[in-house]
């Protein structure tokens, strides 16, 4: 399928300020994400996989979304691809809320059914494909992964080129354990697909 510890907020986020060209992005960061499929998962590498469910997260160090400022935000996705999908961000202003929130929508949008973007805390921190993301503390979202090693068994496996805006380049991983719980909407994961970058460059239109 690249983020300090506030409650849920009830409300959702809509609407940014700037003056970009309408879906262009550029941004410095991290990523990381675990899915459900086996390894490789092809949602990010071919086109989505009906039947995949995972989570995954941003964290952007620097960057802008249609002319709006996005350095610092952070946001993270629940999905099951062609159903549903639930975004949260985590952001120091309003407007860098928004901004984000509208960057969430334009690059998930098309995964599935989408209500509004949710404001939660978001954690992501590791190194060499050992991650962990939270959502809320873990309450709504908690992922650990670890590195998927090439024949050297000392870097990972790495896919570049690949054919989408948000995942230009990813590195294969495993996710450890995975849960979610959001309403309804809950899965577990544990020794399934995942896939990181810690040197995100994203340029592009979504």
């Amino acid at each position: 399928m690249n983020l300090a510890i506030l409650a849920i907020s009830a409300f959702g986020l809509t609407g940014h300020s700037g003056t970009g060209v309408k879906g262009s992005i550029q941004f410095d960061g991290m990523y990381v994400e675990g899915c459900s499929c086996h390894p490789p998962c092809p949602c990010e590498i071919t086109g989505l996989s009906m039947g995949c469910q995972g989570v995954g997260g941003f964290s952007i160090t620097h960057g802008t979304f249609e002319g709006a400022d996005v350095s610092g935000v952070r946001f993270a996705y629940a999905t099951t691809p062609g159903d549903w999908v639930i975004c949260y961000v985590d952001a120091a202003t309003k407007a860098k809320r928004q901004a984000g929130a509208a960057l969430a929508k334009r690059a998930f949008g098309g995964w599935g059914k989408m209500g509004d973007v949710k404001s939660a805390s978001i954690l992501i921190h590791g190194a060499r494909g050992k991650y962990s993301l939270t959502v809320d503390g873990g309450k709504i979202m908690s992922l650990t992964t670890e590195p998927f090693f090439g024949l050297d068994k000392s870097k990972p496996i790495t896919y570049s080129n690949i054919n989408s805006v948000m995942h230009p380049s990813v590195m294969q991983a495993k996710t450890v354990v995975c849960t979610f719980h959001d309403g309804e909407k809950t899965f577990e994961l544990k020794g399934s697909n995942a896939y990181y970058n810690p040197a995100m460059k994203v340029h592009g239109v979504l």
